[in-house]
């Protein structure tokens, strides 16, 4: 199943399965390099940013606010690999 997020060129991928992995397709977003971006679930995205940046990596962007009430960011690691976070908080 997909839900188009027009306002983000992007289209949310739900595979409806218990304990499956969602996603999505879309453009890249500033500042993140072209490839494939992992998610990681987070109970607190501007804590677990806050943590990032404590070992050495960087917010690269957000959080943002999501139109399902998520927020949403991207962190690089100390060696500049690129990962999501999706959660609350």
């Amino acid at each position: 199943n997909t839900t188009d997020v027009s306002e983000m060129d992007y289209s949310l991928v739900e595979t409806g399965g218990d304990g499956g992995i969602n996603g999505g397709i879309g453009k890249k977003p500033d500042g993140a390099p072209v490839g494939v971006t992992f998610y990681v679930q987070s109970d607190d995205v501007g804590g677990s940013l806050a943590r990032v940046q404590e070992l050495g990596g960087r917010t690269i962007a957000g959080p943002l606010d999501m139109p399902d009430g998520h927020k949403w960011a991207l962190f690089a690691d100390p060696e500049g690999h690129v990962v999501g976070l999706y959660g609350v908080g």
